[in-house]
């Protein structure tokens, strides 16, 4: 605890009520940059280390070394500002020790507050800037070349819901995107593609990047009630039925949410499900009967659904629940989007689209990890035969540029760098990115090798000179060689307990 004497050279103080400690995680939600979020995060550990709400910037200082952030009083003063800017936090000058010195307080605000002031300053921002990804030629072109990288990939119609769709919406839901509709387009083998996003109705939002642990639950809790399903009907696909029961508990346990029950969880999936159902992606060529694109993706297998050529991911939702009693729905019942249904009910080996690793249901997981999993799983696969397997061998900024062309460099790198942190901290010890030493993450059924080149030939030189490697690991319960995988981990949860409400 800090003496009256120790704050007379202790510079701008910081208050953090005892209150805000325990939402700590939603503080670190919000909507603001890394190194935001990362001083919040340094303040934050300051706070339950001292036994005093006030905290000097001399104790700040040392959270901040861990996380090698600028810590200089300017510095400090200058992220006070900006989140005061923000309304994170509240100003103010106090006095402070014997002397009586007036010293600079900044109070960190209540969560509600907080976030409230943040998404205005966000929106009155966005407000400013016109959507950039129908008239980006630089967009345009990455998504051609996004597109091209795919042309040897397997299967199609899982990389156009869960690849080419990823590209075709939002990356949060603090994202303001006018009227809710955003055009998307590329060309393929000379044709033009355009993809319209939009919702259904007023007031549902569009489905993000940040949704996708909800939509990997959900699909998964899925693909088990058909699997089920399916044994209890002989392997019959006609005698399936497209309306499935789904326990929002049950999905923040998949996800691994503190407190599934909690109704500030049920909320958050909730609304991610809406916005599955709501969302609507409108493809549009010039002749949907003869598209190559539609056809490349297995996307005109009906006549039906080539004179729509609208997809979403659910088509229904029904609540379980009397609404009386509840703030927010619990049970439901969904139905999936009539292509996806209608591919599963005459391939049924599309069921696999709803496979993913375990550790990507988590809420943990970022949304450019989502992304990264997403483009990983249909360019590298197991070749048939003794064909040469695909790997990725390229400057680390071209792959960003690929994924992700509206985003900074630096803050993909930042991000893909952290999570692959948090997915395997280990290999990064000591690893120094001058070096030219190689760092190998194992990742969700790949290996990812990072390494900068120390004198690159001109096609490979870019920013930093950083390489990324990806190979599969065939040794993967989920995507690796049948002879080799180990049993699978089970994802779903009891059926049987899902069927107790329907």
């Amino acid at each position: 605890m800090s003496t009256d004497k120790q704050a007379e050279a202790t510079g701008t103080h910081f208050e953090v009520p005892e209150y805000s400690v325990s939402e700590k995680q939603d503080y670190l939600d919000l909507p603001l940059s890394p190194r935001e979020i990362q001083f919040l995060a340094a303040l934050f550990d300051a706070a339950e280390k001292s036994d005093h709400s006030i905290v000097t910037s001399v104790e700040l200082v040392e959270e901040l070394k861990k996380r090698k952030i600028a810590c200089s009083r300017p510095s400090i003063d200058r992220y006070g500002r900006t989140l005061n800017d923000y309304g994170v936090f509240d100003g103010a000058f106090r006095k402070y020790g014997h002397k009586g010195q007036k010293r600079r307080l900044w109070r960190l605000r209540d969560y509600t507050s907080a976030k409230e002031s943040v998404d205005q300053k966000i929106e009155t921002s966005a407000k400013k800037k016109r959507n950039p990804i129908a008239r980006s030629v630089k967009i345009r072109e990455s998504n051609t070349q996004y597109l091209k990288s795919l042309e040897g990939a397997t299967p199609r119609s899982e990389n156009f819901f869960f690849g080419i769709l990823d590209r075709c919406m939002p990356r949060s839901s603090w994202e303001d995107v006018p009227d809710n509709f955003m055009v998307t387009q590329l060309t393929f083998q000379n044709e033009l593609v355009t993809i319209e996003t939009s919702t259904q109705t007023n007031g549902d939002r569009l489905l993000t990047w940040s949704d996708k642990p909800v939509m990997r639950a959900l699909l998964t809790q899925i693909a088990g009630l058909i699997e089920a399903r399916l044994a209890d009907v002989g392997g019959n696909v006609d005698l399936l039925e497209n309306a499935f029961p789904i326990d929002t508990v049950e999905i923040a346990d998949l996800m691994e949410l503190d407190h599934p029950s909690n109704t500030k969880n049920q909320r958050r999936i909730f609304n991610a499900i809406r916005a599955m159902e709501s969302t609507r992606f409108d493809v549009k060529v010039d002749d949907v009967q003869s598209s190559k694109f539609m056809k490349f993706f297995d996307l005109d297998e009906s006549s039906h659904y080539l004179s729509e050529a609208h997809f979403r991911l659910l088509s229904h939702i029904d609540i379980y629940d009397d609404m009386s009693q509840r703030e927010v729905p619990r049970h439901l019942v969904v139905s999936l989007g009539a292509h996806l249904w209608y591919r599963i009910k005459n391939n049924p080996t599309t069921k696999a689209i709803f496979r993913a690793h375990r550790e990507m249901l988590s809420h943990r997981v970022s949304g450019i990890m989502q992304v990264v999993y997403d483009y990983l799983r249909p360019v590298i696969f197991k070749t048939p035969g003794n064909k040469k397997e695909r790997k990725i061998n390229k400057p680390l900024q071209h792959f960003a540029r690929t994924l992700v062309p509206t985003m900074d460099y630096a803050a993909f790198k930042e991000k893909f760098i952290k999570g692959l942190k948090a997915h395997d901290a280990t290999p990064f010890e000591g690893w120094v990115e001058e070096s030219g030493e190689p760092v190998k993450v194992k990742f969700c059924g790949y290996y990812i090798t990072l390494f900068r080149l120390l004198d690159p030939d001109p096609e490979y030189k870019t920013r930093d000179n950083l390489i990324i490697q990806v190979e599969r690991d065939k040794w993967d319960p989920i995507i690796g060689d049948e002879n080799k995988k180990s049993a699978p981990v089970p994802v779903s949860l009891s059926n049987k307990r899902q069927y107790s409400f329907f």
